[in-house]
C-alpha cells in the first residue's frame, strides 16, 4: 500500500510532493533524480512569454525588411517557434523517461497565440498544462474588474484549446480572493495553484539601483498560503495544490489538513538540493505515524474551514488581538 498516494486534477499521483516550475525542472537528468526521490510530479520550466518576446524583438533590431512587407513577421515567428520547441523537446523526453505525471509550463500575461502552445504541448504528451499568471496592477488605467476580466479570459481560451487539465498558478494581487477563485473555477480549469512567488525588487544604495531581491522563499512564508487554501478548498469544484515557503514536512501536512491536494517544492529544492524531497517524504510518513493517519485521505481538509467549529478564527485579524492581551485562539 503506497500510503502517500493523492489525486490532483483528475491524475493520480504517487505523493503529494510535486516539484514546481524551475531550473531543476529544465533537463532529464534532474528530472530522474526529482522521481528517484520520491516526488510524485515535475512541472517542467516555464514557456515565459515576456521572455520570448523579449528575444524575438532584439533579434529583429538591426534586421531589414527589405521589399518583404511580412519579413519581419516571418523572423519574429520563427524565433518564437523555435524558443516553443526547445520546451516541447524536453517534454517529449520527458514523457518517454518518466512514469510520473508531467505538467507542461506557460507563463504568460496577456491573451495571444500561447493556446497554440497549449494544444501542442498536448499532442506531445502532457498529462496536464499549469498557466502561470501574473499581471502587475500597475497601470492605474486598469481597474481590478479589468485585470480579472483578462484573466478569466486567458483561462476560458486555454481550456476550450485542450482536452488534458488545465491547472493555473495565482498571485495575492486580487481585491475580492474567495469572489475571484470561484470565478476561475467556473472557467474549467482542474486545479489552482497558490501562490506564485513574484519576483521582486530592492535597491542598492550605495551604487544608487535597482537590484533583484533574494530569489528564494523562507520557511515562514507559506502562512498567506495556508489561511487562503483554508477558507476555499472546500467551498469550491477544484483541486488546490499549496505552493510558496514550503521546506518542511510539518508544513506539508499543515497545507494538506487546510485542503490541500499536493503541494509544489521549489526553494526548498534549489538550496538543499533535491534530496530534501527524499528527507521530507520521509519525515512526512512519520508525522503521519505520529498523528494516527494511514493515509493522505485520513487528513485531507481536516482543519479546513469548513469543518472547524469556531470558522470565524480563518478570518481574524490576530495581531490585533495580539496585541489587546486576548487568550482566545
Amino acid at each position: 500500500m503506497n500510503r502517500l498516494e493523492c489525486s490532483y486534477a483528475g491524475l493520480k499521483l504517487k505523493s503529494p510532493l510535486t516539484a514546481a516550475s524551475s531550473p531543476l525542472t529544465a533537463d532529464i537528468a534532474h528530472l530522474k533524480a526529482l522521481e528517484e526521490a520520491g516526488i510524485g510530479a515535475v512541472v517542467l520550466k516555464s514557456v515565459f512569454e515576456e521572455q520570448i518576446e523579449s528575444e524575438s524583438k532584439a533579434a529583429l533590431d538591426g534586421l531589414s525588411g527589405g521589399g518583404f512587407a511580412d519579413s519581419s513577421v516571418y523572423f519574429e515567428n520563427f524565433i518564437k517557434n523555435t524558443a516553443v520547441d526547445a520546451s516541447l523537446e524536453l517534454l517529449e523526453e520527458a514523457k518517454k523517461t518518466l512514469s510520473i505525471p508531467v505538467f507542461a509550463s506557460l507563463n504568460c500575461v496577456r491573451d495571444g497565440s500561447w493556446y497554440e502552445y497549449a494544444k501542442r504541448a498536448e499532442n506531445v504528451g502532457a498529462d496536464a498544462l499549469e498557466l502561470n499568471l501574473f499581471i502587475l496592477p500597475s497601470d492605474v488605467k486598469d481597474s481590478s474588474v479589468d485585470l480579472e476580466h483578462r484573466y478569466l479570459q486567458i483561462l476560458k481560451k486555454t481550456v476550450q484549446s485542450v482536452s488534458i487539465p488545465v491547472c493555473v498558478k495565482l498571485g495575492t494581487y486580487f481585491t475580492g480572493m474567495t469572489h475571484f477563485l470561484k470565478e476561475v473555477s467556473g472557467c474549467g480549469v482542474k486545479g489552482i495553484v497558490l501562490f506564485n512567488r513574484y519576483y521582486n525588487i530592492d535597491f542598492d544604495i550605495e551604487a544608487e539601483k535597482v537590484v533583484p531581491a533574494a530569489p528564494f522563499s523562507s520557511p515562514d512564508e507559506y502562512l498567506t498560503t495556508l489561511r487562503w487554501i483554508a477558507l476555499s478548498a472546500a467551498e469550491l469544484p477544484v483541486d488546490f495544490a499549496a505552493a510558496t515557503g514550503i521546506h518542511s514536512a510539518e508544513t506539508v501536512f499543515k497545507m494538506i489538513a487546510a485542503g490541500a491536494k499536493t503541494v509544489q517544492l521549489c526553494s526548498v529544492l534549489m538550496k538543499d538540493g533535491i534530496k530534501a524531497a527524499e528527507q521530507m517524504r520521509s519525515d512526512l510518513l512519520t508525522l503521519m505515524d505520529r498523528k494516527g493517519c494511514t493515509s493522505i485521505s485520513d487528513f485531507c481538509g481536516k482543519m479546513a474551514q469548513e469543518r472547524s467549529s469556531d470558522p470565524s478564527v480563518y478570518e481574524r485579524v490576530q495581531y490585533i488581538q495580539f496585541l489587546s492581551g486576548s487568550s482566545r485562539q
